[in-house]
C-alpha cells in the first residue's frame, strides 16, 4: 500500500472477561520459557529510589541493598494475588468473576495474558500465512506493534487500516475497542503522525493538587518526570513547548504561586533539560504576569 496506516485500540473489558485461572496458566507457561533461557537464575531488585532489577544474584538473598527472588516464589505470589477476587462495599462482600481491577498484580496479569498471545503469534509463521498476513520481511519490520498494559497501537506500511483491525482479532482472544480513523494517532501521552511519521505529544489537561496538600519536592519531581519523558520521546520543539505552557496554565488555575513554580525550576540543573528549564522560566513569568493584568 502507499503511505502508512495505523490504529489505536483499548481492551476496555479485559479485566472482566479474563478469568484468574487463565492468567495463572499463562504465567506458568511464561515461567517455563524463562527457565529454558535462564535456568534457575533468580530475579534481583535493588533497594533504591530509582527502580532497578536484573536477572541474576544470590538466591533468596535479603539485605539492606536489595532482595533476590526465585521465580517459583514470584509465581506463588502471583497465584495468591489472582486468587483473591473479593470486593466489599460496607458489610457486603462479593466474589469477582474476572481479574480485580486495580489489584496489586492486575497490570502484570494483563501483560502476561496479552504478551503470551503476542508471543505465539510472532513465533508461528504458518498461522500468520493462513490468516493472510504472510510478509516477505520479518514480522517485526512489517508492523510496529506497541502495547502498554491493555492499550495497543499498530502502525504499518504494508497493511491497511482494515487489515490491522483484522490483525487484532486474529492475534488476541479479547475484544478491543478501535479508535477513530485520524491522521494523528493518540496513544498514551504520545501522538503518532501517520503522514510524516513524527512522534509528538498527546497533551491532556492536568488536574493539579493544591500546593498546600503535597510534599515539598512534589513540583520538582513533576517537572523532572515531564522533562525526562519528553527527552526520551524527542518530539518537535513546538510540541513540548505547547505541553509546557499547558502545564503552567493548569498550575496557575490550581492557585499555585509563581514563586514555588520558579523555585522548583531553579533547582533543576540537568544538562539535558537546560532548554526546557530556560523556556519554562520565561513562560512562567509571562503566565503569571498575564494573570495579574487580567485581574487589573
Amino acid at each position: 500500500m502507499s503511505g502508512c496506516a495505523g490504529i489505536v485500540a483499548d481492551a476496555g473489558q479485559f479485566f472482566e472477561t479474563v478469568a484468574p485461572a487463565r492468567a495463572i496458566t499463562e504465567a506458568r507457561l511464561l515461567m517455563d520459557v524463562f527457565s529454558c533461557t535462564h535456568g534457575e537464575a533468580p530475579i534481583s531488585v535493588l533497594s533504591s529510589r530509582k527502580f532497578m532489577s536484573w536477572i541474576g544474584g544470590k538466591r533468596l538473598l535479603y539485605t539492606h541493598k536489595g532482595v533476590s527472588w526465585h521465580v517459583s516464589h514470584l509465581m506463588r505470589a502471583f497465584v495468591a494475588a489472582m486468587s483473591v477476587g473479593f470486593a466489599s462495599v460496607g458489610s457486603c462482600v462479593s466474589n469477582l468473576n474476572g481479574l480485580p481491577i486495580g489489584g496489586l498484580l492486575s497490570k502484570i496479569a494483563a501483560c502476561i495474558v496479552l504478551g503470551a498471545e503476542e508471543r505465539r503469534w510472532k513465533e508461528d509463521a504458518q498461522r500468520r500465512c493462513q490468516e493472510g498476513f504472510c510478509t516477505p520481511i520479518p514480522w517485526r519490520n512489517a508492523v510496529c506493534h506497541l502495547r502498554y498494559t491493555d492499550d495497543v497501537v499498530l502502525v504499518s506500511m504494508l497493511f491497511c487500516r482494515c487489515c490491522l483491525i483484522s490483525l487484532l482479532k486474529c492475534m488476541y482472544s479479547v475484544e478491543f475497542e478501535i479508535g477513530e480513523e485520524v491522521q494523528k494517532l493518540p496513544w498514551l501521552d504520545m501522538c503518532i503522525d501517520t503522514l510524516t511519521m513524527e512522534v509528538g505529544l498527546n497533551v491532556k489537561p492536568f488536574c493539579a493538587p493544591p500546593c498546600w496538600g503535597v510534599p515539598r519536592p512534589y513540583l520538582r519531581n513533576l517537572f523532572l518526570g515531564k522533562f525526562c519523558r519528553w527527552w526520551n520521546i524527542r518530539p518537535p520543539e513546538y510540541e513540548w513547548k505547547r505541553a509546557r505552557l499547558r502545564l503552567l496554565f493548569d498550575l496557575k488555575s490550581a492557585a499555585w504561586p509563581r514563586s514555588k513554580v520558579l523555585s522548583a525550576l531553579f533547582s533543576i540543573s540537568h544538562l539535558h533539560f537546560l532548554d526546557m528549564v530556560s523556556f519554562s522560566k520565561s513562560a512562567c513569568r509571562l503566565v503569571w504576569t498575564e494573570r495579574t493584568s487580567d485581574r487589573g
